[in-house]
């Protein structure tokens, strides 16, 4: 039950925030505004949809037959470079402003192949993303789907406040 209600409260916080943004008051002219912030509440919703599909399957995975974290993480990385590169082909053949395509596959490889800094930058990123991923199947093997996405939310909290530390501590600059 009190997975029920769980859902049931992320939905209506979900549909709360929707229509307050659907009900905010734009400029009289600009009516493709309007447009533009339901089909941003519509995606938003839609990948929580996702989202949830994907952390529930997890669980249903991990607690219902013996698979390994570290692999599913792995293949879920595998799977992810996949898409990414095929929707990235797809890009670059779609016209726009990135060197005539909306996004260029082969200038982001070949500026990724010319700057170490780049190339440490991209290794680190896929290590913290898969180590955090590897947590998360912990705590919904050990847990339940449910933590794992109150960990997840708090996550945002969690770097907001780092931020914050780190320009009200660290900087010299207010």
């Amino acid at each position: 039950l009190y997975n029920w209600v769980g859902v049931a409260l992320t939905a209506c916080g979900l549909l709360l925030i929707g229509i307050a943004a659907a009900l905010e008051q734009s400029p009289a002219n600009n009516t493709s505004g309007n447009h533009e912030r339901t089909l941003g509440v519509c995606l938003t919703v839609l990948a929580q949809v996702f989202a949830a599909f994907q952390v529930t399957f997890e669980e249903y995975l991990l607690k219902g037959y013996e698979v390994s974290s570290l692999q599913t993480v792995g293949m879920e990385c595998v799977w992810g470079i996949g898409f990414m590169l095929l929707l990235l082909t797809i890009m670059t053949c779609v016209p726009g402003n990135d060197h005539g395509a909306y996004e260029s596959l082969p200038d982001g490889v070949h500026m990724i192949g010319g700057s170490r800094m780049l190339q440490s930058l991209v290794c680190s990123y896929m290590m913290a993303i898969a180590s955090y991923n590897y947590v998360g199947m912990q705590i919904c093997r050990k847990l339940s789907a449910v933590t794992r996405c109150l960990v997840d939310c708090m996550r945002t909290a969690v770097v907001w406040g780092f931020q914050l530390a780190l320009y009200y501590g660290v900087s010299t600059q207010y």
